[in-house]
Order: structure tokens, then sequence, then C-alpha cells
């Protein structure tokens, strides 16, 4: 099934003035809350006491058709548009943004490499793998000393007769402990410049790859994140996946900005939820804490954040989906909805109180969870110099 569900919107001199959901959207927004609620909810607790991914969902998710959903309908996708993979990370973000972050890491990123770089052999191979979950992908790019500076990644592809060896290690990479398949960004024979800098698709059963680290966090407690090792690792020559691989790497991160900013919105709208319920509950000096103007105050403005920062993240899905330039647009949605989701939770932890601050109560890890937002896909920082290169300046 071919999904394509355009946001409508009216054009004045190239700026969309006005857009909103069409029906078979918000159909499709309510069966993934739906989904995310039955398959993801009950067992939240159990996932996130563990700091385990529930990797037996992928393909249940892959049945439904919810992995990989951007890909073409010829490699086993659903040609579902951009605005529809937003509407999925946010549903399920609402739920729990570290298995979120598995699933939607693992039908971005390193299938858009795939698609955007690899042979036509490449892609019937491995894209019908991602989209069934029968296998499970991450994207290697970050280094202890390399973060959002992508140019100056230090892992090496040494070219040997048939193969890449390649030597380095990759750090935060999400889904790299329980992966198939990573996608590694690596310096193909010592080139310095950014042509230098391609991608190979790594098996992880490869002698000389290794997971180090099962790294401990602050927040996304249920998302695997991992420390990877490549101790000579012999990859196929056939492996390596075109030859832009930099521009590759870019053009797939500025995508998956606008999806972050999806997950931000979700979370972030969890916590108003939750924070407007509290409100109502809660009785102090004999009345609801919502009766109380201070608090009105709060929920009218996370009110308003979320709003406005689901708008900035729809508009910039729309100009990708629309054929237009959008790097400006998404990086305003990113840098928006992830400092928003962070004001936001505060100040629904701050609304709960003492209870806020119990992990007994949701808000306390939406909390937690939302603080990611501003760091992964290239921090606010990064976002303003992106903005700010594209004002001229």
């Amino acid at each position: 099934m071919e999904v394509k569900v355009s946001v409508h919107g009216t054009y004045k001199g190239g700026v969309i003035m006005d857009f909103s959901l069409n029906k078979e959207q918000l159909m499709i927004k309510q069966t993934f809350r739906d989904v995310a609620e039955k398959e993801i909810l009950p067992i939240v607790d159990e996932y996130e006491e563990n700091e385990e991914f529930p990797e037996f969902l992928f393909p249940k998710l892959g049945e439904l058709g919810y992995l990989g959903m951007t890909l073409p309908t010829e490699y086993g996708g659903m040609g579902a548009d951009t605005i529809t993979f937003c509407l999925f990370a946010e549903e399920f973000g609402k739920v729990n943004s570290g298995i979120t972050s598995g699933f939607v890491v693992h039908s971005s990123v390193p299938v858009s490499a795939i698609l955007q770089g690899g042979s036509e052999e490449q892609k019937k191979k491995y894209l019908s793998k991602a989209v069934s979950g029968e296998s499970i992908f991450a994207i290697g790019i970050t280094e202890p000393n390399v973060g959002s500076d992508v140019a100056n990644i230090k892992t090496e592809a040494k070219s040997a007769e048939n193969n890449y060896i390649l030597n380095g290690s990759k750090v935060w990479i999400t889904n790299g402990g329980i992966a198939d398949y990573v996608v590694v960004a690596a310096r193909e024979d010592g080139v310095s410049n950014l042509e230098g800098v391609q991608l190979f698709l790594v098996p992880t059963d490869t002698p000389g790859f290794q997971v180090a680290n099962r790294m401990k966090k602050h927040g996304i407690q249920t998302s695997d994140t991992s420390e990877l090792v490549f101790d000579n690792c012999k990859v196929p020559k056939e492996n390596k996946l075109g030859d832009k691989g930099f521009y590759n790497i870019l053009s797939s991160l500025t995508t998956g900005r606008i999806v972050v900013g999806a997950r931000a919105v979700g979370v972030a709208e969890k916590a108003y939820e939750l924070a407007l319920n509290y409100s109502k509950q809660r009785y102090q000096f004999n009345k609801p804490i919502g009766k109380f103007q201070s608090i009105q105050h709060k929920l009218a403005r996370m009110r308003v954040e979320i709003d406005a920062a689901r708008l900035l993240v729809y508009k910039a899905a729309h100009l990708k989906d629309a054929g237009m330039e959008y790097s400006k647009e998404a990086s305003i949605a990113k840098l928006y909805a992830s400092e928003m989701a962070v004001r936001v939770t505060n100040e629904a932890l701050h609304i709960h109180g003492s209870y806020g601050y119990s992990r007994e109560y949701t808000v306390e890890r939406l909390v937690r969870d939302a603080r990611i937002f501003t760091i992964g896909e290239g921090t606010s920082e990064i976002q303003l110099n992106i903005i700010a290169k594209r004002l001229g300046l």
C-alpha cells in the first residue's frame, strides 16, 4: 500500500501561510497512538527499570509497515511522506522516547544512506530486511573526539585487495549493541578532504567488530546506546555505499532533525497532558491548583509552545515533501522543538511539585528524556550556525 498524505498548504510568495492535517493523516495519527499504547505502554516500566530495548518489537512493527515507511514501495516501504513519519515519531514518543529512538534511527539515517548511495543490488538485499524488522540497523558517525564535526572523522577504511580494513571507534551509537548491520562513516585510504568520508555497511558478526560498552545515560534509558570498536575489521569492497558518503550523511541528518523535532513535540505533549490533569486533581487551599492564575499561565504558555513547535516541524516536513529547500526550516524546527521540550517538561514537573521529582511519576522520566533533543542530531549551537549561514551571514 502506498501512503501519500500531504499537508494542506496555502502559498504566498513561496511561503506557506497556513496548513492543517487532512482526514487521512488524523486517522493514521490515531492508529499510531493506538498501537503505541497497546504494544509499548504495558512494558515501559519493566524495560525502563532494566535499561533495555525490547528487540522483539522490531518484527511486530515490520508487519505493520512502520519500519522504513518512507522507503519507495519497490523496496518494501509504504512510500509514506515525511509528515507521516513525524506523526509516528510524535505518537510513539509520547509513550516512550527511548524505545521510539530505536525505531526512528533504524528507519531513518542508515536506510536513507543505503537508498541514496547503495547500488540496486544493495538496496534490494538490505532494505527489505530493514522494512520487515528481520534485521536491525544502526548508523555509526559520532566518535570520541568527533561529534558535530563530521568532516574530521578519524575511523579509517584502508583498501586491501577485495576488502576494506576498518580501524577506529564510534560512541553514542543508537542500536549499536543490538544491530545486525551498522552503516559506518570512515575515512577511505587516508584521504583528508570531505571526499574521503565514505559509508560502509558492516555486518556486526564481522571479525574485528566489537561492542565495547553499553553506555549508561541520564535519560532515554530504553534506548540501546553503545560504544563500538573496529579492530582490523575486514569488510568486502562491495559493502561500500557509493562515493558521496559525506554528502549522504548531511542529507540524512537534515531530515533526521525534522523527526527529532517531532519526537520532542511528543514528549512535551505528554508532559503537558499530565500536568493539565494533575492541576485539576491536586487541591490546595480548598481548590484545584489549576484555579490559581500562576498555574493557568504556565499551562497556557506550554500549550502555545507545543503548538508552535508542531507547526514548525510540519512546515519543514512539508517543504521536504514538496521538493523545496528545507535545511534552514529543519534546523529551526529542531532547535525550537528541542528547547521547547526541555522548558515544557520542566514546567510540568514543577506543577507536580515534589511528586514530580519522584520516579513513580512519568513526568520525572520525561524531564530526563527531553534533554537529549538539544544535543543529538546536532546541538542547538550547530542549528543556530546552520540557520545563520542560510540567512547569508
